[in-house]
C-alpha cells in the first residue's frame, strides 16, 4: 500500500493504439518512455498522463473559474491514482505573436524593467549628460561649482500660458513684493532656452544629424570633459532688461509673452553663498506662486556673458531643461502604451509599400505589366488611367521599367496633381480597409521595414536614453545570453543598490544560468519567439519552469535533446535532475542514450509501430534495462554493445546532380552571410 502511494498507477489504458496496458510511474523520479516511432509513447505520455492530470486539476476548480479554461478530453482509461497537476512541455513552437520575444518568454525582461525602474539613470538626449534634480542646497553648490567668481542673475520664469494673475494684477504684486526688473527675450516665438541655443550657434528646429546615444567605456572620459563645457555659450544673451517702474511699462503693462523676473543680481562667490541660497529659495517659491499647474519648482541662473544653468526640484537637464519621464516599470515595456514606440506601436518595424513586390520584374514595360497591382482585373480602370496619363505626358510605355528615366519613375511611383501614382493608389485603398479583400490586396505588396524612430528597439526615444551601467534596455536585449551572464557577473552594486534590487538580481542570475545550461547561450533577448525551432522553444520553457520553482508537479517532456549538440546533453540532464530534486515527477519521451542512462525508471512501448505496438515491453529500473533480451531499444543504446550500421551508406557526388539549390548570403537571425548548396 505504501509503495502504491509513491507512484502514479494507471490501468486499462486503451488510448489510440495502446492495448489495455497498466503502468506504474514512481513519484519524484525521472522516468523515460522509449520505443519505436508510432508505438504509442506520446499516447501514453501526453494524451493519457498529461491530459488526465490537467483535466483533474481543472475539475478541482470552481465553476466560475472553469468557464474561462478549455475543457480537456478524458482519456480512454479504466482508472488512475495519485496523479499530480501536470504541465506539458512539447517539442513544438506554437507562438505566432510577433510581440513575444525570448526576453518576455523567459521573463528576464520583466526583471530588467524592475532594475531600470530602481537604478536607471536618465540622460539628456541632446547633451548626453545625466539629468538631476537640485534642492536649494544642491543648486547653490552647483552654481558655485560652474560659475565661481563670475557675476550674473537669478531668474524665475513667468509663463505666457499658465500665469496665476492677469498682467495688471501681477505687475502690482511684483512691485509690492519689491521686485525691480524683468528680462524679456527678443523673440516672441522662442523661449529663453531657444534663445540661448541661437546665441551658441545652434538651431533647435533644424538639426544636421543625430548624435549617437550609446555610451562606451573608451570615450567616457572624453565625454565627461566635453560635458563640462556644454553649458558655455559663445555670445551673450539677446534680450532686454526692463525696470518695473518704467513709465512705458506701467502704461502698457507686462508683456503677454513669457518673461523672467530678476530675483537677484550678484557675484557668485563663496562669501556670498548664504545670499545665493536665499535668492534661489525665493526664485523657487516665486515660480510656484506666479504659475499655475506647477508640480515642481524651477529657477535659472545666467551669467553676464551668457552662460546658463537650469535648476529644478524635478529631474531635468541643467543645460536645456529636458525633463525625462517618471521611471516606472511599464515605461520599459514595449507591450505597454506608456513605453511602446508611438510609430511602430512596439513591433520594432512598420509595414510599408515594397517596391520589389510592386515591380517584381523591372525588365518588363508598362504595357507588359511591370506594375503588378495594375494587372489585377479589379484595377482595370486604374490601368487605363495610367496608360492615358503616360500617353498625354509622353512617358514611354514600351520601355523597360529599369531603363526609364528617374523622373518618369518618380512621377509614376509618387504621382502628382494629375495622377495618383502607385503610392496614391494605395493611399486610396487605405480608406477602404474595412473590406477584407482590400486588406488582403494591400498586404500582398507590403513588407516590414525597421522603424525609423526607434531603430527596431520597440521602445520610445526617451526610454533609450535611460542607462544602467552604461547600457540601455535595448543594449541588454541585443546581447546574447552568454554575454548577458558575463555582464551581470561583472556588475558591482553598492550596499544601498543591492538592497533595492537584490531579488531581481538573484532571479536574473539564476535564469541566465538555467538558460546557459540548457544550451541556448547563443540567443539574444530581442529575438522573436516565433522564429525559434521546436527544440529551442522547449528548452526555453524548461529553463523557465525551473526558474519558477514549482514542486509536487508532473512534467511531461517530448524529446528535449532534439537539435541539441551531444556535448550539451550533460547540461540538459542536470537541469532535469534539478527539476526532479525540487520534488517534481518527470516523464520524458526520449531516445537519447545519455538521458536513458541518467533516468531512474524506463518504460518501453513496442514492439512495432501502429497496430504492431501499444504494449509494454519493459517497465523497471534502468540498470536492468540493458540486459533485457526482449527490448527493441536496448541494443542501440547499450554502451557496452558495439554498433553496426543497419544501412550501408551511399556516397554522394554533388557534381553529378543536374538540379541544385544554391542559397547565397543567408543572414537571418544569427546566420552570418552563409552560402549553402543543396
Amino acid at each position: 500500500m505504501e509503495r502504491a502511494m509513491k507512484s502514479i498507477h494507471i490501468w486499462g489504458i486503451k488510448q489510440n493504439n495502446l492495448k489495455n496496458i497498466e503502468v506504474k510511474i514512481p513519484l519524484g523520479k525521472l522516468t523515460v518512455i522509449c520505443g519505436p516511432s508510432g508505438s504509442g509513447k506520446s499516447s501514453l505520455a501526453f494524451e493519457t498522463l498529461f491530459a488526465e492530470g490537467q483535466r483533474r486539476f481543472i475539475e478541482s476548480m470552481s465553476n466560475y473559474t472553469k468557464q474561462f479554461l478549455n475543457k480537456a478530453p478524458k482519456p480512454d482509461i479504466e482508472g488512475i491514482n495519485n496523479i499530480p497537476p501536470a504541465i506539458s512541455i512539447e517539442q513544438k513552437n506554437t507562438v505566432k505573436n510577433s510581440r513575444s520575444t525570448v526576453g518576455t518568454t523567459t521573463e528576464l525582461v520583466d526583471y530588467f524593467r524592475l532594475i531600470f525602474e530602481k537604478l536607471g539613470k536618465p540622460y539628456c538626449p541632446d547633451h548626453h549628460i545625466p539629468t538631476s534634480k537640485q534642492s536649494v542646497t544642491e543648486a547653490t553648490d552647483l552654481v558655485l561649482e560652474k560659475f565661481e567668481n563670475q557675476r550674473g542673475y537669478v531668474l524665475t520664469e513667468v509663463s505666457a500660458q499658465n500665469r496665476a494673475l492677469d498682467s495688471k494684477k501681477l505687475h502690482a504684486l511684483l512691485l509690492k513684493e519689491g521686485y525691480l526688473r524683468i528680462f524679456i527675450p527678443h523673440s516672441e516665438e522662442k523661449s529663453l532656452d531657444k534663445t540661448l541655443e541661437k546665441s551658441s550657434g545652434k538651431k533647435a528646429s533644424k538639426t544636421s544629424k543625430k548624435v549617437k546615444t550609446k555610451k562606451t567605456n573608451t570615450d567616457s572620459k572624453d565625454q565627461e570633459q566635453e560635458n563640462s563645457y556644454r553649458y558655455e555659450f559663445k555670445e551673450p544673451l539677446k534680450g532686454d532688461v526692463l525696470e518695473l517702474t518704467d513709465a512705458k511699462l506701467m502704461k502698457s503693462g507686462l508683456p503677454d509673452q513669457t518673461f523672467f523676473v530678476i530675483v537677484d543680481r550678484m557675484a557668485f562667490t563663496k562669501e556670498e553663498k548664504g545670499r545665493l541660497a536665499d535668492s534661489l529659495t525665493q526664485a523657487y517659491e516665486a515660480f510656484g506662486k506666479w504659475n499655475q499647474f506647477v508640480h515642481f519648482k524651477k529657477a535659472k541662473v545666467i551669467t553676464t556673458d551668457g552662460k546658463l544653468l537650469n535648476l529644478s526640484e524635478e529631474e531635468c537637464c541643467h543645460i536645456c531643461g529636458y525633463t525625462p519621464p517618471v521611471l516606472q516599470s511599464r515605461l520599459f515595456s514595449f507591450n505597454s502604451p506608456l513605453g511602446a514606440c508611438p510609430t511602430c506601436k512596439g513591433f520594432g518595424n512598420i509595414l510599408t509599400l515594397d517596391r520589389h513586390k510592386v515591380i517584381p520584374n523591372p525588365k518588363l514595360t508598362l504595357l507588359e505589366g511591370a506594375l503588378h497591382p495594375y494587372n489585377m482585373p479589379s484595377a482595370a480602370a486604374d490601368r487605363r488611367d495610367l496608360l492615358m496619363y503616360c500617353k498625354k505626358n509622353k512617358i514611354p510605355v514600351d520601355t523597360a521599367w529599369e531603363d526609364m528615366s528617374p523622373e518618369h519613375q518618380k512621377i509614376i511611383w509618387s504621382g502628382n496633381s494629375e495622377f495618383l501614382g502607385v503610392e496614391g493608389l494605395f493611399r486610396m485603398l487605405e480608406e477602404m480597409k474595412y473590406k477584407m479583400h482590400v486588406r488582403i490586396f494591400i498586404a500582398r505588396y507590403r513588407s516590414p521595414y525597421t522603424c525609423p524612430d526607434c531603430g527596431g528597439a520597440r521602445l520610445r526615444k526617451e526610454v533609450q536614453h535611460i542607462y544602467f551601467k552604461e547600457k540601455n534596455m535595448n543594449d541588454l536585449s541585443s546581447l546574447t545570453i552568454e554575454k548577458l551572464q558575463d555582464f551581470f557577473s561583472s556588475v558591482k552594486l553598492t550596499k544601498t543598490e543591492l538592497e533595492v534590487v537584490s531579488e531581481a538580481f538573484k532571479q536574473v542570475s539564476s535564469r541566465l544560468d538555467y538558460l546557459m545550461r540548457v544550451g541556448v547561450h547563443y540567443l539574444n533577448l530581442n529575438r522573436e519567439t516565433r522564429t525559434l525551432s521546436g527544440g529551442e522553444y522547449q528548452r526555453l520553457m524548461l529553463a523557465n519552469q525551473l526558474g519558477s520553482g514549482l514542486s509536487q508537479t508532473l512534467y511531461v517532456l517530448d524529446e528535449p535533446t532534439v537539435g541539441l549538440h551531444p556535448r550539451d546533453n550533460d547540461r540538459l540532464i542536470s537541469i532535469l535532475k534539478d527539476l526532479k530534486n525540487l520534488g517534481n515527477t518527470l516523464v520524458v519521451v526520449e531516445h537519447d542514450h545519455d538521458v536513458i542512462q541518467n533516468s531512474d525508471e524506463i518504460i518501453e512501448i513496442g514492439p512495432g509501430s501502429g497496430y504492431l505496438g501499444g504494449t509494454v515491453l519493459y517497465a523497471g529500473p534502468v540498470d536492468q534495462f540493458y540486459d533485457f533480451s526482449g527490448s527493441v531499444t536496448a541494443p542501440f543504446v547499450n554502451p557496452k554493445m558495439s554498433k553496426k550500421n543497419m544501412v550501408e551508406k551511399r556516397p554522394v557526388q554533388p557534381d553529378l546532380f543536374k538540379y541544385k539549390i544554391d542559397l547565397l548570403g543567408a543572414t537571418g537571425n544569427n546566420l552570418k552571410n552563409v552560402n549553402v548548396t543543396f
